[in-house]
């Protein structure tokens, strides 16, 4: 009964494991290849969007009069997304590629990460856009942060 109990506890564990989940999306070469490919021909509109955020602190003292705490208040949030005319994609996966047909001889996994870099035609047109929202959204209170 010990050796079931332990055998079964061994199956639950192997299945819900995160190795096994990992491997599990495992890719043949040639499947990894035609999805490289399509990242390249088919690149989704991207979207770039800032997100604003205005607030200050309030302080107050605790019994201690040495001691005080300090509280964020937000008191703005908002939102704006860059409309440009154009981009390129210029990822280049040669790399990637080459990793593939050296590794795959000797490994049988290979952990790849990648990345698709985009070329926007007016950069001075973004920074423009950019201080037109922080001008207009932003410096409504002591602090402001800016997310892209």
């Amino acid at each position: 009964n010990t050796i079931i109990a332990a055998y079964v506890i061994y199956l639950l564990e192997a299945f819900f494991s995160s190795t096994r989940r990992y491997l599990s999306n495992q890719l043949s070469p040639s499947e990894f290849k035609d999805i490289l490919h399509s990242f390249q021909r088919e690149v989704v509109k991207p979207m770039i969007q800032w997100k604003l955020e205005c607030y200050h602190y309030s302080r107050r003292r605790t019994r201690k009069e040495s001691n005080s705490q300090s509280n964020k208040i937000v008191t703005h949030r908002a939102s704006g997304t860059y409309l440009y005319k154009s981009f390129k994609n210029i990822s280049n996966f040669q790399h990637v590629l080459d990793a593939l047909e050296f590794n795959t001889k000797d490994h049988p996994f290979l952990m790849i990460s990648i990345g698709v870099i985009l070329l926007f035609s007016d950069v001075p047109d973004y920074w423009n856009q950019f201080n037109t929202f922080k001008h207009r959204e932003g410096y409504r209170d002591t602090h402001t942060d800016i997310q892209t």
